[in-house]
């Protein structure tokens, strides 16, 4: 599907010989270009885009930031520290530290940040998976399918682990080379290799 979205983002920009739009526009020019019943209804979806590339934004975001809080308070609530701080104050605490990073303007810069990020995610997954590994359940006492009740929680997860979307394209036109982006080994196959690997070890480990 994303690279179905990329092979029409391609043609579209071709076509109006642009070299970016953002999603916004893609949605609203792929529409005034198909049948005429859905070009009525292009600026509406055109702004539906965005509104729900915000939501969904704001809604990662917002996990990251309880999720970081939630974990240096268990950190820090330790009986030699005796701390007992509401999980808010964590939060706070860390907005100016967040507002620093979102605010970095070079692409290049970020992406140092990112890899340090992705170091330190991927150092964290191995301490997991080192920790819970010898104390795994006998793989016949598990549950090989889910319900139907925990399929929000699925779809949840990924959106999560696809929340990169967002920025995709921004990330491609900044790209010295932006036709590695959907090569067969270029940089969104290679990511998402990597994230289908990350999952579904700490999914079988559970």
């Amino acid at each position: 599907g994303i690279h179905r979205f990329f092979a029409s983002q391609y043609t579209i920009c071709k076509n109006l010989k642009v070299s970016y739009m953002p999603y916004s526009v893609i949605m609203k020019v792929a529409l005034l270009s198909g049948p005429r019943c859905m070009s009525k209804v292009a600026n509406f979806f055109g702004t539906l885009s965005d509104a729900l590339l915000l939501l969904h934004q704001t809604g990662v975001c917002a996990v990251y930031v309880i999720f970081i809080s939630n974990n240096l308070k268990d950190l820090l609530k330790r009986p030699y520290t005796n701390l007992n701080v509401p999980v808010e104050y964590y939060m706070l605490c860390l907005l100016p530290a967040l507002l620093l990073i979102v605010s970095v303007p070079n692409m290049k810069k970020m992406a140092r940040i990112t890899l340090l990020s992705n170091c330190a995610t991927l150092v964290s997954v191995i301490i997991i998976i080192a920790v819970l590994s010898p104390n795994l359940p006998d793989i016949s006492l598990r549950h090989k399918t889910g319900t139907v009740f925990d399929s929000a929680l699925a779809f949840g997860i990924m959106l999560f682990a696809l929340s990169a979307m967002g920025v995709i394209l921004t990330v491609e036109k900044h790209m010295k080379e932006p036709k590695q982006m959907v090569a067969y080994f270029g940089t969104l196959n290679v990511s998402l290799v990597a994230i289908l690997i990350v999952y579904t070890l700490i999914g079988f480990i559970g």
